[in-house]
């Protein structure tokens, strides 16, 4: 995995893929995995009501300054996530 960079650092593309694991004990940004090409992020909300969904959108809107929408994988920990 790519942890290397600084947070700011990073250049996601208009679109990319990110392996979600709802339900961590914190909320955390992990980079790039090359295993699985996808980028890994930990999220401490449950998948109910779709409050990891919501949480994941904050989280980019926070962390990385940009508004994300979840483009495929709603009911899914594989998502893919496009930047509006």
């Amino acid at each position: 995995m790519n942890s290397n960079k600084n947070l700011n650092e990073i250049e996601f593309p208009s679109i990319f893929s990110l392996k979600v694991k709802p339900n961590a004990k914190k909320t955390e940004f992990l980079g790039f995995d090359n295993e699985i090409n996808s980028y890994k992020l930990n999220i401490k909300e449950i998948p109910d009501n779709n409050k990891a969904n919501i949480a994941i959108i904050k989280f980019f809107r926070k962390k990385f300054k940009m508004n994300v929408k979840i483009k495929s994988g709603h009911t899914s920990g594989k998502k893919i996530i496009q930047i509006i």
